[in-house]
């Protein structure tokens, strides 16, 4: 239901210490909004800006919605220079928590407006109406990773449709999640015939190689946490230098951003960082964040040097969700991306997209430009290992 026409109060942000003095009534608006998620929260995206704010030429724009002075609405975005293919400067909005490098990336997932429920459609009337201004000279708009279904990105959508914007909406990635049932025996029984097995089996084998001899712990002081961030660290290098990569927390921007993140969300009573020991050897790890009655898992890592058939990072995952349970948590999310054993350890998904906005011009036309030309050269390359394979 929409809330009644009320005038509404929008002020641009332009600088720190003026996001920082909105935080409590930020967490607020976040806690009556129908998609609240810990990614728009002031305690990440403070220490995000905190971490690459001061990078590219990043800067403040954070527009606040208010009725009757009560804050009703935010939306967290920075104006920065970014560069097609390398070489064309376009001026882009984009979301706080999102356009890090590659190397650095946090991957922030559920961004987007703010917005107490009931104010979506008012608020994203009066957002177009301050980004249609000329004064900020923007080029172009990049929303990344919006949850498709959240009432504020859908109406977000009709403004955009209603006004005659030019803009695109494109697929992020997919988070699988479960919602918990009440009983360990009625999650595993919602699991195909398939998965059920996978899960069964894995668990059977765990316990076949490890015996009585393994435990699970958790980090619930500042000296846990230095113990599992290190272990954090160990396990996922491990799994990825497999591989012949460096993993994230190789990155300095990455380990700063979470070593602020993970200190404020242990302060919060909202870190599950625990860890899966076998003979007092940890063979896996999960970074979990725990927010509002729901699980939110970010990261992990595992031992390489297990017996192959010893999934214990699954085990980890297992062990995680039936706790949730017995807590009483409403949903343990597993986070973005097409991995299988997010699949088959979860109940539903969510979808996310990236929505890109442009103004017409030169500029525009000649990104497409360098677009089809290296289309076109994919193409021709494409065509060219398909006739050497045909020769050889």
């Amino acid at each position: 239901m929409s809330a009644p026409q009320q005038s509404l109060t929008v002020s641009l942000l332009e600088d720190i210490p003026k996001l920082e003095a909105c935080r409590l009534e930020w967490e607020k608006v976040l806690a009556a909004s129908a998609a609240e998620r810990p990614m728009q929260s002031p305690l990440w995206l403070l220490a995000w800006w905190r971490t690459f704010g001061h990078q590219d030429g990043r800067r403040l724009k954070v527009w606040t919605f208010r009725v009757a002075g009560r804050l009703v609405g935010l939306m967290p975005m920075l104006l920065r220079s970014h560069r097609h293919f390398g070489v064309l400067p376009m001026r882009r909005l984009e979301l706080l928590g999102s356009g890090e490098r590659e190397q650095d990336e946090v991957m922030s997932e559920y961004l987007g407006p703010i917005v107490a429920s009931g104010y979506e459609e008012i608020v994203a009337e009066a957002l177009l109406t301050q980004l249609a201004s000329k004064d900020l000279g923007w080029q172009e708009i990049l929303l990344s990773a919006l949850e498709r279904d959240a009432p504020a990105v859908a109406a977000l959508i009709a403004a955009l449709d209603r006004k005659g914007w030019l803009w695109q909406c494109g697929p992020a990635t997919r988070c699988p999640f479960i919602r918990l049932p009440t009983r360990w025996d009625d999650y595993l029984s919602a699991l195909s015939r398939q998965e059920r097995y996978w899960a069964k089996r894995t668990i059977r084998d765990f316990l076949d190689w490890a015996g009585d001899a393994w435990s699970v712990e958790r980090a619930t002081t500042r000296s846990d946490l230095s113990r599992g961030r290190a272990i954090l660290i160990e396990l996922h290098s491990q799994r990825w230098n497999k591989d012949g990569k460096p993993g994230v927390f190789s990155s300095p921007h990455f380990l700063r951003f979470h070593d602020e993140l993970m200190l404020r969300l242990l302060e919060e009573n909202a870190l599950d960082l625990c860890w899966l020991s076998v003979r007092r050897r940890p063979v896996a790890v999960l970074y979990n964040i725990v927010w509002h009655n729901r699980i939110y898992s970010y990261q992990g890592g595992r031992a390489t040097d297990v017996p192959k058939r010893v999934r214990a990072g699954i085990v980890l995952h297992l062990e995680a969700i039936k706790r949730a349970i017995d807590q009483g948590r409403e949903e343990y999310d597993l986070l973005g991306g097409d991995v299988r054993y997010k699949m088959q350890l979860a109940s539903h998904e969510r979808t996310l997209v990236n929505i890109r906005v442009v103004r017409p011009g030169l500029t525009e036309t000649a990104r497409k430009v360098l677009e089809r030309g290296r289309a076109f050269v994919r193409e021709v390359r494409g065509l060219a290992v398909a006739d050497g394979a045909r020769s050889g």
